[in-house]
């Protein structure tokens, strides 16, 4: 028996959403999500490292269960705006630590003229690794989203992403950097000089790419286990939605072979 929209998922129990009724869960999620947006300017205020990280964590749960459940795009941005809104959060916290002397930086190494991963914690200070709970690669990726962006310049770079419907990090930090977006340059390299894109060109590329980007004997010497988890929420969600984009296809081209 599935529970009324009286019923509200807790904040805390994110499986509970697939006992929801289908037309309740995006109420339930529109709920966690406002409450997750107080809590992270809360967070931030406390500018503790760690404590964003933890939240860093369970709001990618929540996006990744909504593109699970297939909630509705919408839904899914928002909840893709909240990681990237951590992501920034988890840097803006590091920073503010450095400041106040409680986390090492880079200008402490070159005090003491030697690598930052060499230097003692005899200062009492914590390495921004520590601090968060994260591997160093995953905070260099999200000082891109931090240093030397204002929350005005993020704000406008969130909105235009959201607009695209792709809220992944490296569009984000595409519009903060003002490049521009993949996708039109590929779509240029098929006009061949022309204003018209050659059909042909389009689906070949597209079928043949897709047919030859997975090779089985390779990724059956990954050791999955070892991949950063802080990337595996990011790189199922742009999988999904080739996957999805892949079955379209499919299906108009099946169609147009039982076309009358």
């Amino acid at each position: 028996m599935t529970q009324s929209t009286g019923e509200l998922v807790p904040v805390a129990n994110i499986a509970a959403l697939d006992q929801l009724a289908p037309q309740d869960r995006e109420i339930a999620v529109t709920k966690m999500l406002g409450e997750a947006r107080s809590w992270l300017a809360h967070a931030m205020e406390a500018t503790q490292p760690q404590t964003v990280s933890e939240f860093r964590a369970w709001v990618a749960t929540v996006a990744e269960t909504t593109r699970q459940l297939n909630l509705s795009k919408e839904i899914q941005l928002d909840a893709l705006e909240m990681v990237r809104r951590a992501e920034r959060g988890v840097g803006v916290a590091i920073r503010a630590g450095q400041e106040r002397g409680e986390i090492r930086s880079l200008d402490d190494a070159r005090q003491h003229g030697v690598n930052s991963r060499d230097l003692v914690a005899a200062d009492n200070k914590v390495s921004p690794a520590d601090a968060a709970g994260l591997d160093q690669s995953v905070l260099s990726d999200y000082y891109d989203l931090t240093d030397e962006i204002s929350d005005e310049q993020f704000d406008s770079a969130v909105t235009e992403a959201k607009d695209d419907g792709n809220l992944s990090r490296a569009n984000v930090v595409r519009k903060l950097k003002g490049e521009p977006a993949k996708s039109k340059s590929q779509r240029h390299q098929l006009l061949r000089g022309t204003r018209r894109i050659d059909p042909d060109r389009v689906i070949n590329a597209t079928v043949m790419d897709a047919s030859n980007i997975v090779i089985d004997s390779l990724l059956d010497e990954v050791d999955f286990a070892a991949l950063d988890r802080s990337k595996l929420n990011e790189w199922a969600s742009s999988l999904g939605e080739s996957i999805n984009a892949l079955r379209r296809l499919k299906t108009r081209l099946e169609r147009e072979l039982t076309h009358d």
